[in-house]
This record gives C-alpha cells, structure tokens and sequence, in this order.
C-alpha cells in the first residue's frame, strides 16, 4: 500500500490518497497531474499557479 499525494508549486498538499493498492499507484498519480493539478492551478492563477509545476509524491 502507498499514500500518493499531489504537492502544490509552494510546497503545500493539494489532496493525499492513503492506502493505495500498488498496482494502483500509476493511476492515481496520473489523476492527479492530468485532472486535479490542472483544476487546482485554474483557482490559483491570479497568483501564476501552472499545473506543470505540481509534483506528485508517493511513499
């Protein structure tokens, strides 16, 4: 089991996915920068938030 998290430009967690089946972990990273980076980035682009900035990390 891994916890994938999405890391903001800042540093700052966007959204964390705990316990996630290995075989599953590709999946969700890709969810996160292709759906949920961008969507997030999109809120925050007054302050120049792109989505190529965010990092995906996972333990």
């Amino acid at each position: 089991m891994a916890t994938v998290t999405l890391i903001e430009p800042n540093g700052y967690t966007v959204t964390t996915h705990r316990d996630v089946p290995t075989d599953q972990v590709d999946t969700i990273t890709t969810h996160l920068i292709e759906t949920v980076a961008p969507e997030h980035a999109s809120q925050w682009a007054d302050f120049g938030y792109n989505a190529r900035d965010y990092t995906v990390r996972v333990r």
